[in-house]
């Protein structure tokens, strides 16, 4: 299941696991940790619920792991009035971090999802709600909520005909998602960079020619004719000039076409699937996109967005599988730590640079923090200093989301609602609500230096 390069320029968006509980939801609130490495190849992938408290080492009713540096009872995990907090069960426990900080003896450190444990050589992702353990969907592999959540989304339109947008940041594996949505039509997959539509050559890119349209030409089919009953997929929507939005949306209106020079028309039978990077709310309200082209390809629903690999740490092994040939186990603890407390701004492509880098520099050897590329490694390292969270310490309050606060955020980070998201500690979706709630023009931000 090959990924597919994906260009890297222009606004991204940022997906969103909105379905699953990020904290704790009403008194019967469930949280569990998977382990994602560990000694034991054949425990990677088994998770462990919290009930009132649950227990971890090599000799506990809870988790229980057959990692050799562990304690008989190395930590637990307790409920508390405010969620779920983390604690080494003995003063022996060595070797123990949250999120990167070392877990001292005695103190209490409270869990957020999507958290990574590290203790001694094995490495634990906590999540608030129940953990997915059924088979892969077809759609998308991964046990990760926010997967789970898209899977969801995709089962009423994976074996449909109307147009299907899928957005997501760059390298998440759009391509990857749109391959799916096809494997249901008899026809082939026909696949163009949208940004190759322009001038005079998109209508014969997309339609073909006919015979004798121009001198010498012996006539060529377009992308539609070639898709057939298959899918035509267009990669990077966001980037397709408004020349070929406009022949694009006619074929969408009247589902026919006609080759250039030609005069016989042609019924379009391929799917439109499309994928992008750009928020197309955005493009359409700066004007570079058209609203009654975007209102056509959503006429079956919003679009699909794909989570980024930071939203997907349980998944972190099984990609490195996918697009470098290693398995969980080729890495050290600390090295693959250093993977999953990673941001991965460029997503599933550079996992796989990174992956192959890594291996090439440990040869025979197993890849250790030192073998993985600088911004990697110091992502753990910079964490490693963080003074650990006193005892019996509370969570860190919701950000308040006030106008000053929101416009100093948006001009740090040149109007981009994901990194302004990020920084402020809340979502894009909400960041947004509350930018309209507020009257702040984004737009106005995205221009200021």
């Amino acid at each position: 299941m090959p990924i597919f390069p994906e260009p890297s320029t222009g606004d991204v968006t940022g997906a969103l696991a909105e379905s699953h509980p990020t904290g704790p939801t009403g008194p019967g609130w469930t949280a569990h940790v998977r382990v994602v490495h560990t000694v034991d190849p054949a425990l990677v992938g088994q998770t462990f619920e919290l009930q009132d408290s649950l227990r971890i080492g090599r000799r506990v009713d809870g988790a229980r792991l057959s990692d050799p540096a562990l304690s008989r009872t190395h930590a637990e995990i307790h409920r508390s009035p405010g969620g779920a907090t983390l604690a080494l069960s003995t003063p022996r426990a060595r070797r123990s971090w949250h999120d990167g900080a070392p877990l001292a003896p005695g103190a209490r450190r409270p869990l957020a999802d999507g958290d990574v444990i590290r203790l001694a050589d094995t490495v634990l992702v906590f999540r608030f709600g129940p953990p997915a353990d059924d088979p892969d969907h077809r759609f998308m592999p991964g046990r990760a909520p926010a997967v789970r959540r898209i899977c969801r989304e995709a089962d009423a339109r994976l074996d449909g005909a109307e147009p299907v947008v899928i957005v997501g940041e760059t390298g998440t594996g759009k391509e990857f998602a749109a391959r799916a949505l096809a494997a249901g039509r008899p026809g082939p997959f026909v696949a163009i960079n949208c940004a190759e539509l322009r001038g005079g050559a998109a209508a014969q890119k997309l339609f073909g020619t006919a015979p004798g349209a121009f001198t010498g030409v012996q006539g060529r089919p377009g992308l539609f004719e070639q898709a057939a009953d298959g899918t035509l997929f267009l990669d990077e929507l966001g980037e397709m000039p408004p020349e070929a939005q406009a022949i694009l949306l006619r074929v969408l209106e009247t589902g026919v076409y006609r080759r250039e020079g030609g005069e016989r028309a042609q019924r379009s039978t391929a799917r439109i699937v499309a994928a992008t990077h750009v928020d197309l709310d955005v493009a359409v309200g700066v004007g570079r996109f058209r609203r009654d082209l975007r209102a056509r390809l959503y006429r079956d629903g919003l679009p699909i967005e794909l989570p980024p690999l930071r939203a997907r740490i349980e998944d972190l092994g099984r990609w490195i599988g996918e697009l470098a040939g290693l398995e969980p186990a080729a890495f050290t603890a600390g090295a693959f730590e250093a993977l999953a407390l990673y941001p991965w701004p460029e997503n599933l492509r550079e996992l796989q640079s990174v992956a192959r880098t890594a291996h090439r520099r440990a040869g025979d050897r197993p890849i250790g923090s030192r073998h993985l590329p600088d911004a990697v490694a110091v992502v753990r390292a910079r964490a490693r200093v963080v003074d650990p969270t006193p005892v019996h310490s509370k969570p860190c309050p919701a950000p308040v989301l006030d106008r000053e606060t929101v416009e100093a955020a948006l001009k740090a980070c040149g109007g981009s609602i994901r990194a302004s998201a990020a920084r402020l500690g809340t979502s894009r979706r909400t960041l947004r609500r509350v930018c309209e709630r507020l009257g702040i023009d984004v737009e106005a931000a995205r221009g200021q230096d």
